[in-house]
């Protein structure tokens, strides 16, 4: 399901999109890859949701990346 929320910021660039199949949750990380259904403002505004529960966020940079994948090179990262 895509949740459509308008986030009323200017310059926003229309709704902020978060597709829940984008989303890849390991610990206190939730990993987000852009899609169609998914854009920057909606990661930027799960970021803001989750952010008092001392969860972060790591999106993929590029549209088409998915989840597992940026897990994979967070990992990478921190070795």
């Amino acid at each position: 399901m895509t949740s459509q929320v308008r986030t009323g910021a200017p310059g926003a660039g229309g709704p902020a999109l978060l597709e829940g199949g984008d989303v890849m949750r390991i610990g206190k990380t939730l990993y987000v890859g852009r899609s169609g259904r998914t854009n920057f403002q909606g990661i930027q505004q799960l970021a803001q949701i989750v952010e008092s529960a001392k969860v972060h966020v790591a999106a993929t940079l590029r549209e088409g990346k998915s989840p597992t994948q940026a897990a994979e090179k967070s990992k990478d990262r921190e070795r």
